[in-house]
């Protein structure tokens, strides 16, 4: 059960996101060519930052709680003698 739930945890939670989100503002990033004057790069990065650190807690949360439902899931494994 427990890695029934961390499984689903960890997809919702870690791989969607980073393939419907997180790839897509990768992405969008892109289009802009290296070196940016630096006005204009701050001015970039303070309107994707706050997004994509959301996204990254986000995911960050979700994979923990996965491996630690995983963990759990072990510790209830028959010991071998």
């Amino acid at each position: 059960m427990q890695l029934d739930v961390a499984g689903v945890i960890y997809i919702a939670g870690a791989f969607i996101p980073t393939a419907n989100i997180k790839v897509q503002m990768n992405i969008a990033l892109e289009v802009y060519s290296e070196p940016l004057p630096i006005e204009e790069a701050d001015a970039i990065w303070a309107e994707y930052s706050p997004r994509w650190q959301f996204w990254n807690t986000f995911r960050t949360i979700a994979a923990g709680v996965s491996l630690l439902l995983v963990g759990l899931a072990l510790t209830t494994l028959p010991r071998r003698s």
